[in-house]
């Protein structure tokens, strides 16, 4: 029983003092609020939620077995865009995020069309001191009447090194001042 105790602790430490991530610690991680990867944040009367999509989190989600040739194939083809996921949602209230404050079928018509269109011209991300437009958009219109709405976001990743973006939102129909939400980039070693 001790040795296979020592042999425990033993895999333990070498996988803890290797600074690696295993697939499933490594999701976990990047989904982990307190790292700084997703962030939610309160504006007015709504809540937003961003998470970062690194890279390599993407071809996981994709493909939790894939081997490590693959992955770096994977890794290359998504390494020009940083991706992000935007959830937004009304403080307080389970009701449709695109009925709130709407007097009108014409005004949630107007509404819809906003988000589905307009509003990835609102979105830019600074990253390096550089800012950049949102090059990808694709709003997840559900049948299904929800409290918050999610919106998957792309960015030209020109700064592969930089550890830290800012996502900025300048909607006048979300506030009348910008929405600037801080992002880490950094992520751990993953163990592939």
């Amino acid at each position: 029983m001790n040795k296979r105790l020592c042999l425990c602790m033993f895999i333990l430490l070498g996988i803890s003092c290797s600074g690696k991530l295993d697939r499933s610690e490594f999701i976990e991680w990047i989904r982990d609020p307190k790292n700084g990867l997703h962030v939610q944040k309160q504006s007015g009367d709504y809540w937003l939620d961003v998470q970062y999509q690194p890279a390599s989190y993407m071809v996981l989600q994709r493909n939790a077995a894939i081997g490590k040739e693959e992955f770096a194939k994977e890794i290359e083809k998504n390494e020009n865009l940083q991706y992000y996921l935007l959830k937004i949602g009304v403080l307080h209230q389970n009701i449709d995020f695109l009925s709130y404050q709407v007097q009108s079928l014409a005004e949630k018509q107007q509404k819809l069309y906003y988000y589905s269109y307009s509003f990835q011209n609102d979105i830019q991300l600074e990253d390096a001191g550089e800012l950049l437009p949102c090059v990808l958009y694709h709003f997840e219109r559900s049948s299904a009447v929800k409290g918050s709405r999610t919106f998957v976001l792309a960015f030209e990743n020109k700064h592969r090194e930089s550890v830290e973006a800012k996502l900025i939102i300048n909607s006048s129909s979300l506030s009348s001042l910008p929405i600037k939400i801080k992002i880490s980039k950094d992520t751990p070693a993953l163990n592939i």
